[in-house]
């Protein structure tokens, strides 16, 4: 994995994104990997350079939110993903994408990461870089661009939700 994994809500997988910088041909794209042991299936498939990560399912497990990045900066000693936005997908029982993903950001940005969803699904939480790195909420309904969680004050990274409660950490 380049990031955060997830537990799929019924447990039965681990999402994960495959690191950019690996040479094989598979996409670099978020994958799901049977806890009970098989083959990884790819959820996602970004043409290269590009690539998914940072996999998020929601409350009800019928939507996957993920960050996806144009390219990487190979130079840097860790990676640095570049021209990114949050997506969503419907996924079926199965974890199985409905339909293409919807991007939810107007604007690329750098460093986007650590997705987690409100209580209620109508929201994703993310942090990004520019101008300090921040968090951020953007709504499904993609009415409006992402809002500055100010609460969280600046420079703040990894943030988590509580599914029974309206909380966040970071």
């Amino acid at each position: 994995a380049a990031s955060q994994i997830a537990w799929s809500p019924d447990g039965r997988y681990i999402a994960a994104g495959r690191d950019p910088r690996d040479t094989t041909e598979s996409p670099a794209g978020i994958y799901l990997i049977p806890v009970g042991g098989g083959a990884p299936r790819v959820l996602t498939r970004p043409k290269r350079p590009a690539f998914d990560f940072s996999p998020a399912f929601s409350p009800n497990g019928r939507r996957m939110a993920y960050a996806s990045c144009g390219k990487f900066d190979a130079f840097s000693p860790l990676y640095y993903p570049t021209n990114c936005h949050v997506r969503v997908v419907d996924v079926d029982g199965t974890y199985t994408a409905v339909g293409p993903a919807r991007t939810m950001t107007r604007e690329p940005a750098d460093q986007l990461d650590g997705l987690a969803w409100t209580r209620d699904g109508k929201s994703v939480v993310f942090y990004q870089a520019g101008g300090g790195i921040d968090i951020w909420r953007v709504g499904l309904a993609g009415k409006r661009p992402p809002e500055r969680i100010e609460l969280a004050g600046r420079h703040t990274i990894h943030p988590a939700t509580n599914a029974s409660q309206d909380r966040l950490v970071f």
